[in-house]
């Protein structure tokens, strides 16, 4: 007999249900991420209010991936992506002292690809 949920870690944002009265325990989203990183958020918050997450096999959802960014510069996602990132590094994720000395070479050297796209594929 199939299972009628299954407990999982991270839920997919493309399709995600809560209920408001858990949203406003945790502080819903964080203001401070755009397009990508805010499951992972979401994720950490739900975990330190002792909740869990489940995913339901018997509903289907549908994602149209991509639809919000695929009108955008690909230089444009990538660096929203990088800026959350970052920011759910530093303020979720309790980095060490040598993750926290490697992140800004680490972010270097994505700026420069970022720079790289906007020079030879948005022309």
């Amino acid at each position: 007999m199939k299972q009628p949920f299954i407990e999982i870690e991270l839920p997919s944002g493309s399709c995600m249900l809560a209920k408001k009265k858990m949203m406003q325990e945790i502080g819903s989203f964080d203001p401070n991420t755009f397009l990508y990183f805010e499951e992972n958020i979401l994720y950490k918050k739900i975990l330190k209010t002792g909740k869990r997450n489940y995913l339901v096999p018997s509903l289907i959802c549908v994602h149209l991936g991509a639809s919000s960014t695929k009108k955008s510069k690909n230089s444009f996602v990538m660096t929203r992506g990088l800026n959350s990132a970052v920011y759910y590094l530093k303020e979720y994720c309790n980095l060490n002292i040598l993750q926290k000395i490697l992140l800004p070479f680490a972010i270097f050297s994505f700026l420069i690809r970022i720079k790289l796209i906007k020079i030879f594929q948005e022309k």
